[in-house]
């Protein structure tokens, strides 16, 4: 393969992987810490009425997958290009950190 597709390739494999990560365990999370009891958690407006009734073991999931899906993609990136093995991983930390701006 040519060199020069190597790290972007390399940072799409690792922004993928890293989006798995972060979605499995956000889909997983609603059943280990179900929602607080009342919550509506279906609708925007309805998680807005209701984030008074979330404690913080509500929030380690999500600060969970944001943080292990960003690690992993990194990390992912990283080894498949050893050479530039730091360019790969700031890309990919770059996209996740765009990717959670307002």
């Amino acid at each position: 393969m040519a060199k020069f597709l190597r790290v972007p390739l390399a940072v799409v494999v690792g922004v993928a992987v890293g989006s798995a990560v972060n979605m499995g365990l956000i889909m997983v999370s609603g059943k280990v810490v179900p929602p607080p009891a009342g919550g509506d958690v279906t609708s925007m407006e309805g998680l807005k009425a209701s984030m008074h009734l979330f404690e913080p073991r509500h929030f380690i999931f999500p600060f969970a997958a944001h943080a292990l899906g960003t690690f992993v993609g990194a990390l992912i990136a990283a080894l498949l290009v050893p050479a530039r093995s730091v360019i790969a991983a700031r890309a990919v930390g770059g996209l996740f950190l765009l990717g959670g701006k307002p």
